[in-house]
């Protein structure tokens, strides 16, 4: 289980924020709680190459004021040798 977070973010007029990560590129996951500060998914299976996965973040405010950013997240396959 992988993280999203939200750090440091306010609003000048102290208006109520929203959140929505989406993802934006790569190998479909689902997102839980995509409406949260704190949002999560499972890491997807990967063949032996890495696979870049895209996470887009919006917030808004009670005016329709919106910040957007996002967020690149590697995944690798991962072998262990017993």
């Amino acid at each position: 289980m992988l993280s999203l977070m939200v750090q440091n973010s306010f609003d000048v007029d102290t208006d109520d924020l929203k959140y929505l990560w989406e993802q934006s590129a790569g190998i479909s996951v689902m997102i839980l709680d995509s409406k949260k500060v704190k949002s999560s998914f499972i890491a997807p299976s990967v063949t032996p190459k890495s696979e870049e996965l895209i996470f887009s973040l919006l917030i808004s405010d009670t005016k329709k004021l919106i910040s957007e950013d996002s967020v690149l997240i590697t995944v690798n396959n991962v072998f262990f040798k017993r």
